[in-house]
């Protein structure tokens, strides 16, 4: 499936450029997303890529409702992190996923001592 993916977005970046090539990466993963098979995380990043904040802050507000774990770690995303340094982004955000966020940022596993 992922190969037929790639395979489609290849023929579209021929046909279309760029902008054709996320199209047909996001409506595969939005697809994959209704099977269960693709996180709404995954689809805010495409749409991000794409230059589509609208879509991008839609898909993480879908993210953090559904309790996602990367969706509340949006600075480890490069294609993310533009959007949280937006006027305005944090209180959207907040309005878009009222009570679904942790009451604390999620802490990096612990290292190992040598």
């Amino acid at each position: 499936a992922r190969l037929a993916t790639l395979a489609a977005a290849e023929a579209a970046l021929a046909q279309g450029g760029r902008p054709a090539m996320l199209a047909a990466l996001i409506a595969a993963a939005q697809a994959r997303h209704a099977e269960t098979r693709e996180d709404a995380l995954g689809v805010a990043r495409l749409h991000a890529l794409a230059g589509d904040r609208a879509q991008a802050l839609a898909w993480i507000g879908r993210a953090r409702a559904l309790g996602e774990p990367h969706a509340f770690m949006l600075e480890g995303w490069p294609e993310l992190r533009p959007l949280v340094h937006e006027p305005g982004f944090a209180a959207q955000l907040a309005s878009d996923s009222a009570g679904s966020a942790p009451s604390r940022p999620l802490l990096p596993a612990p290292v190992p001592s040598r």
